[in-house]
């Protein structure tokens, strides 16, 4: 059986998101000698993971990686003799006849909420993905709240989607070094006291406004020296972001690093009073899952995919846009005791240990190979 991927995610040095699931499933494939992969792409992959090298490459060249993958794919996966091609990234060859299709869809933000991306890309969304859910065969999703969300908003039927659960977690956290612990506490300017954690994209559909706005009423009734780091890429639409951080009253405890390596993500899920998503909308949630893993205390909203991903083991807000609601959380959080934390962190280590990316590699496998 021959499988052609779109591996567009991959073509990045450094992947996110749907780059490091497609990463993750690649590593753990467990590969026999009846079933070849081959990576489709517009352009070269520039990662470098040594995974990659077990695998064939096909550049299909077009400046649109959406058209290339939706309207450019034809010839070579009938020149390639493809059995079945799986969209990673909510898109499929539109005309491959002859070819089984899978879907694996993420989440479907931009048609719930338009403004929680570019105008483009929810455009594209709402066209490519709705037609490439209607031609797939089988649909991954990656969690029980996404495939409600496809068979609610775009009509499928039920039995031709599989809920998947997405890996994420890191394993048990291993404290750095004194001196690692410095270099990272002076570079996120928290060597003073107390802190607050998000990492992740600063956009809108991250709430990132109302943990500011809840931040600055949690320092009213918190240590003077407490601080909030969030850190992620500035992605688009940030300037309510930015105006709201220079309208704070504590402005100078709040640090926008921009990237930073897993290390760093993973001492500040664990050493945060809080690490504080509470995301409009989730297809998964990862982070949530990597802070637990890490030992981290996490605060999260009650909806989407994020009840079923924190599971007992975290802290809900109702409405993501009821700030005193979030301040409330950040202070209890705050205020944990010792044997609290404790019981917390076991809890929530417990927790995310469920989430495999072998597990996730081993069922998505299951569903390509069935033919």
């Amino acid at each position: 059986m021959r499988i052609g991927i779109d591996a567009r995610p991959l073509i990045s040095e450094s992947p996110s998101g749907i780059g490091i699931y497609l990463l993750e499933i690649l590593r753990n494939l467990e590969r026999n000698e009846n079933t070849t992969y081959i990576l489709y792409t517009n352009e070269p992959i520039r990662n470098q993971d040594p995974v990659l090298a077990g695998f064939e490459k096909h550049v299909v060249h077009g400046k649109i990686g959406t058209f290339t993958i939706c309207f450019g794919l034809d010839k070579a996966l009938k020149a390639d003799k493809i059995d079945e091609f799986w969209g990673t990234e909510h898109m499929l060859p539109l005309f491959a006849h002859g070819v089984k299709k899978v879907l694996t869809v993420h989440d479907l933000a931009l048609l719930i909420n338009p403004k929680w991306g570019s105008r483009k890309n929810a455009i594209m969304q709402n066209i490519f993905c709705r037609l490439s859910c209607k031609r797939a065969d089988k649909i991954i999703a990656v969690s029980e709240a996404t495939k409600k969300d496809i068979v609610s908003l775009l009509s499928i039927d039920a039995n031709r989607i599989t809920a998947i659960l997405n890996g994420g977690g890191y394993g048990k956290y291993i404290t750095p070094s004194n001196e690692e612990c410095k270099k990272i506490k002076k570079r996120f300017e928290i060597e003073a006291g107390p802190f607050f954690a998000y990492t992740g994209n600063i956009e809108p559909r991250k709430n990132i406004v109302t943990i500011l706005k809840a931040f600055e009423i949690a320092c009213d009734r918190l240590d003077k020296t407490t601080s909030l780091v969030l850190a992620g890429k500035l992605s688009w639409r940030t300037q309510p972001i930015i105006g709201a951080i220079e309208q704070n009253k504590y402005k100078d405890r709040i640090h926008l690093p921009g990237y930073i390596s897993e290390e760093e993500k993973k001492y500040l899920m664990h050493n945060a009073c809080a690490f504080v998503f509470p995301s409009n909308y989730e297809g998964f949630g990862i982070p949530v899952v990597e802070a637990m893993s890490c030992g981290g205390i996490v605060i999260t909203a009650d909806n989407s995919s994020l009840k079923e991903v924190g599971g007992k083991a975290a802290f809900y807000v109702q409405k993501t846009d009821e700030v005193s609601q979030l301040a409330d959380r950040m202070v209890q959080c705050f205020n944990l005791s010792d044997a609290e934390r404790k019981k917390l962190t076991v809890d929530g280590e417990s927790w995310a240990a469920q989430f495999s990316w072998k597990k996730c590699a081993h069922e998505t496998q299951a569903v390509l190979e069935q033919g």
